[in-house]
């Protein structure tokens, strides 16, 4: 049985207590509300009532949906939590029968300020809560040990964060909608680095990759592939410059060397140099 006990009344005549359940012997949390009309004694059964409720009911509900892709973003959602018939105000530690919990704060039935939820699967958030969704700076992990830690509005992560993935590659910059999107810095596993423009989790705009061999792509990209003129600054100064179509080269190179002077590259020598863009 959950029952409410060890109340006690304030100074302001308002009452706290523990609610307690007899199978777990553990404490679920403590809770504050206005004083009944009714008196303390009235009260405290009134909270025996809503503890029965509590127990035929499931204390915690809502639902996940996880694509942890280091580029394509999940649109990860965690449902207003219930039942609403618990209308307290302060902190509790909740459990569902799937496993899930959440402690933190509550209010109007629902998460409110700082809270962590938790689901069987090894699922995490820990951060700022309003009104049941997550909203504000907080942090997510996953179970195979992808992290995102940033801002969050209206439960999607949105705004400045980092996102590190399981192979080992790291986003830094702006989300929207859970995706990178607006300027943003993602390194890869193999030492390389982009920076520039995003959209929907692929290069759009102006962007910069930079090769572990020092080398260098700098141009335009559309839906994750080069678009329009570009560059490839080899790590000896010199220039290669070309046009691209959906990620494809569809001119011979011209080069400027390190003195300055401009040549045309032969396809054979294209096709070498084309081996430095990705």
């Amino acid at each position: 049985m959950i029952k409410f006990t060890d109340y006690s009344e304030s100074r302001d005549n308002s009452l706290s207590g523990s609610f307690w359940n007899d199978e777990t012997e553990t404490i679920m949390g403590n809770c504050y509300k206005p004083p009944s009309k009714l008196g303390l004694e009235a009260y405290a059964e009134e909270q025996k009532v809503l503890a029965e409720v509590i127990k035929s009911s499931s204390v915690i509900s809502g639902e996940t949906t996880l694509n942890s892709s280091p580029l394509e973003q999940s649109a990860h959602r965690i449902e207003s939590f219930s039942p609403q018939d618990f209308q307290h105000q302060g902190n509790f530690k909740f459990k569902h029968g799937d496993g899930s919990t959440y402690e933190g704060g509550w209010f109007d039935g629902r998460p409110e300020g700082f809270g962590t939820f938790r689901d069987a699967e090894g699922h995490t958030y820990k951060g700022v809560w309003r009104r049941g969704k997550r909203e504000g700076v907080g942090k997510e992990t996953w179970a195979d040990g992808a992290v995102y830690e940033g801002e969050f509005v209206e439960d999607m992560r949105q705004g400045q964060g980092t996102y590190l993935d399981p192979s080992g590659q790291r986003y830094s910059g702006e989300f929207v909608a859970n995706a990178f999107e607006g300027h943003g810095t993602l390194s890869f596993g193999n030492g390389s680095v982009y920076r520039g423009g995003w959209k929907k989790g692929k290069f759009e705009g102006e962007g910069i990759m930079i090769h572990p061999n020092g080398s260098r792509f700098e141009g335009q990209y559309s839906e994750g592939k080069k678009e329009g003129l570009g560059k490839i600054i080899a790590a000896d100064g010199t220039v290669f410059v070309s046009k691209y179509k959906s990620g494809r080269r569809v001119e011979p190179w011209a080069a400027i060397l390190p003195d300055g002077s401009e040549v045309d590259v032969d396809e054979e020598h294209s096709r070498t140099f084309s081996e430095l863009a990705i």
